[in-house]
């Protein structure tokens, strides 16, 4: 149902393509449409019965979905704005060449036009705006390209390596089941035993839950994403960079989800600073704060709504501080020992403090009884 919601966001930017609505009415409706989308699925998930991993996994869904349709809707208005104005300034041009060449020369300046526009269109590589706004083109991007940054055309590949799928989903296969021995061998015990003093809990679950950490990031980015481009003829796989060498977190931040930092930038650092006069250090801080609520709503879904301190949204903010303080060890040991000390003590510590919480209310990680 949620999936199928979107294309209302497609119906929307078509009304807009094709002049029939204004850009404030596309908005509108378009934020009237995300409010729905993102409220409605989520208060299903915190009321009713559904476990945690469940809960979590379509609140993940839903905003990979959310970030999907305002990277569509942002990026036709700006095609559109920019065809506008580079339409009305050929126009102007044209006339202007017009009125001092003649009649006579008229047909030679139309030619020249013509060039320009068919070689302008073998640069793009793709149609024009709004042809690009159709049904195909919106369902591959919302539904099969392995990204949240909407481009018009994607590099394709030319043929899909069947032994390339076995490798990356056979691999993801191994790494979901190590990840799943460690968090029910060493982590669950320890997140329902709330008598046991928050410091030994971090220390007991530091070590297995940061190589959990380690599966999930290789599993999504190295495994399921890679191996989907490749189903998808996606050629696009740049989905990380050597995070694991970074001296700040700043580069951690860039390097370790290109997905999600593509979009960040595109749509949040750099409008931020565009349209609303942002300066960079609160641009980035902005940034940060709507990543935080992001990641915070998705814990909170996910555990019911029980936790009742928002730790997730508070260890984001608190990356901007240690973004700027982590910038004196750049290049140094000290920066990357820095960056892996911030993973190894803040995901377990964070578990926890959610856990905590929602075994205070419930007896099962994976199963949630209706008396309950």
């Amino acid at each position: 149902v949620s999936f199928c919601s979107t294309f209302v966001v497609f119906f929307i930017v078509k009304l807009y393509a094709y002049k029939k609505i204004s850009a404030h009415v596309c908005f509108s409706m378009y934020g009237i449409a995300q409010v729905c989308f993102v409220l409605i699925p989520n208060y299903v998930g915190v009321s009713s019965h559904i476990s945690p991993p469940i809960a979590m996994a379509m609140c993940i869904t839903i905003f990979i979905f959310c970030l999907k349709m305002h990277s569509y809707v942002a990026t036709n208005i700006v095609l559109s704005r920019q065809t506008s104005s580079k339409a009305a300034s050929r126009a102007k041009s044209r006339s202007g060449n017009q009125n001092r060449a003649g009649k006579q020369g008229a047909s030679q300046i139309s030619l020249a036009a013509a060039v320009d526009n068919a070689s302008s269109e073998i640069i793009r590589g793709y149609k024009r705006y709004p042809e690009n706004v159709h049904f195909f083109n919106f369902f591959y991007f919302i539904a099969l390209a392995p990204t949240l940054v909407y481009e018009a055309k994607y590099p394709k590949t030319s043929e899909i390596k069947v032994g390339y799928l076995v490798k990356k989903f056979g691999t993801a296969l191994f790494i979901g089941l190590v990840a799943y021995g460690l968090f029910m061998q060493f982590v669950l015990p320890v997140m329902k035993d709330r008598d046991m003093p928050l410091l030994l809990a971090v220390l007991k679950v530091a070590v297995p839950s940061f190589v959990m950490w380690l599966c999930g990031f290789y599993l999504v980015f190295g495994c399921l994403l890679p191996g989907w481009a490749e189903l998808v003829m996606f050629a696009d796989r740049r989905f990380y960079f050597d995070w694991w060498n970074t001296s700040t977190l700043s580069s951690f931040w860039v390097k370790w989800n290109i997905p999600v930092h593509e979009f960040c930038v595109r749509h949040l650092y750099v409008d931020l600073m565009y349209f609303f006069k942002m300066s960079k250090s609160v641009a980035v801080f902005s940034t940060f704060l709507v990543s935080g609520m992001i990641h915070e709503a998705i814990f909170w879904v996910g555990f019911k709504g029980h936790s009742r301190v928002p730790w997730f949204f508070f260890g984001m903010l608190m990356q901007v501080p240690l973004i700027f303080w982590s910038r004196r060890f750049e290049g140094k040991r000290r920066g990357n020992l820095l960056m892996w000390w911030s993973l190894f003590v803040g995901q377990p510590f964070l578990e926890i403090m959610y856990a905590r919480d929602y075994f205070s209310k419930h007896s099962s990680f994976f199963c949630v009884p209706a008396a309950e």
